[in-house]
């Protein structure tokens, strides 16, 4: 195993006053499941951009690709404005994929966006009936879905892709 990713989400603002609450017993549960597999770690903020996602609301995937995009200094409105138009083809032509849009807000060296991809199982992840040329193109025509995807890669400089499993074993979920 290479890398364990933490995640804690859907925080307000306001949960983070009960920090040193769940620290405790977050904190109690590492030490005891994970701490003797980690060798170091790193942590960041993000926050996911509800305007930009198609993620039904009782999706609880075991899997999560994640491409993280580090964008070029000042590629972040191209970027964006690509990532609007696209979400709203995708919309339009009901593509039927769920997806999420995050944004490291602290923690990282860069501007990065990442773009989430949930699946049940690994045959979940085979291509999807439309890919999402086809269905920019269904959404836009050929030309200007050709124009998106080229300014979405004019806008970073690199991209990172990471395959993540929910592992229960090793998880603690907090009662809601």
């Amino acid at each position: 195993m290479n890398s364990i990713y933490v995640r804690s989400g859907e925080h307000t603002l306001a949960d983070m006053d009960a920090y040193e609450e769940f620290s405790a017993k977050a904190g109690a549960h590492w030490n005891r499941t994970v701490d003797q597999y980690v060798e170091s770690y790193a942590t960041w903020i993000t926050e996911t951009d509800s305007d930009l996602e198609v993620w039904p609301e009782d999706l609880q995937p075991n899997l999560i690709q994640a491409y993280t995009y580090r964008l070029k200094p000042g590629g972040d409105r191209s970027f964006d404005a690509a990532l609007k138009k696209i979400h709203q083809g995708l919309v339009k032509v009901n593509w039927g994929e769920p997806f999420s849009i995050s944004r490291v807000i602290s923690g990282s060296d860069g501007n990065e966006v990442s773009v989430i991809l949930p699946y049940e199982n690994y045959a979940d992840m085979a291509e999807p009936e439309k890919s999402l040329v086809a269905a920019l193109s269904e959404a836009f025509g050929e030309e200007e879905a050709g124009k998106l995807m080229k300014q979405i890669t004019s806008s970073y400089a690199s991209v990172d892709e990471v395959l993540v499993r929910f592992d229960p074993e090793r998880s603690l979920i907090l009662e809601q």
